[in-house]
């Protein structure tokens, strides 16, 4: 799989995408919570660049396209979630 470009910071999106599925996994809903707070208001890591959806770049989103399945399994995950309340 390539999930190296250019086009954005493939690291910075790998790291990420691993945080928010240890938190989920591990139930800290105060971090899930925090972690995408701190990325949805912004262009994290350049994945939302004009220039990587002008061309083709065959297989270089397929981290970008897991890193959103994460973000949605998170929220989803915090929508759900059953255990003691916290406040935000």
């Amino acid at each position: 799989m390539i999930n190296q470009s250019r086009l954005y910071d493939h690291e910075r999106i790998e790291l990420r995408y691993n945080t928010l599925k240890r938190l989920r996994k591990a139930k800290d809903v105060r971090g899930l919570t925090q972690c995408l707070r701190q990325d949805l208001v912004k262009n994290i890591g350049g994945i939302a660049s004009h220039d990587l959806y002008d061309q083709c770049h065959f297989g270089t989103k397929r981290l970008i396209e897991k890193f959103h399945n994460e973000v949605i399994k998170s929220i989803q995950f915090i929508y759900y979630y059953k255990g003691s309340r916290f406040s935000a």
